[in-house]
């Protein structure tokens, strides 16, 4: 799932000040760079909202990718220990989705996509037979009628015959 797409969950915009002490900056000077007031980052903070050109404005700052804000299982202290105490560019632990590509997929979220593909690989079997059994009966019809159409051409030239016969015969007296 994008943050684009969970746009319309609540953020958790708390994470601002403890990833801003982690990146060693004070609220004031995030504020500065992300020219917005602080009390703006405050008011984010404890509502959870912001327009989506701050927040991405100030998640680049930050050196996140803005879906952490809605990432429940996003590790703060797993982040400090890896950038600050391991000397790592914050890139590095995002990995390629930092870099505009997507979450990380959950567990949860692998099976539910399984699920979902299940779901449509059986309803696709069944309409992949349904259309093979219609193929059948349709083909069953179509020889049907090709035998019809035989044994009217039969009658039809035994009555042309007898037709004629019968003029003949009318013909005759």
């Amino acid at each position: 799932m994008s943050y684009q797409h969970a746009a319309k969950e609540m953020a958790n915009l708390k994470l601002i000040k403890e990833l801003a002490t982690i990146k060693g900056m004070t609220i004031e000077e995030l504020a500065d760079k992300a020219g917005v007031t602080t009390q703006a980052i405050h008011l984010m903070g404890r509502s959870g909202k912001t327009k989506m050109e701050t927040f991405e404005k100030i998640a680049s700052i930050l050196e996140v990718p803005p879906y952490v804000f809605y990432d429940d299982n996003f590790d703060v202290r797993q982040f400090r220990d890896y950038v600050v105490q391991g000397h790592h560019n914050p890139t590095s632990f995002f990995g390629p989705i930092y870099n505009g590509g997507e979450a990380p997929i959950t567990e949860m979220e692998k099976t539910a996509e399984l699920k979902v593909d299940k779901t449509k690989i059986n309803g696709s079997e069944d309409l992949i037979k349904a259309k093979d059994e219609t193929i059948a009966i349709l083909r069953k019809q179509v020889e049907d009628l090709l035998a019809d159409k035989l044994d009217m051409k039969s009658e039809i030239q035994a009555l042309k015959a007898e037709n004629a016969d019968l003029k003949n015969l009318l013909k005759s007296k």
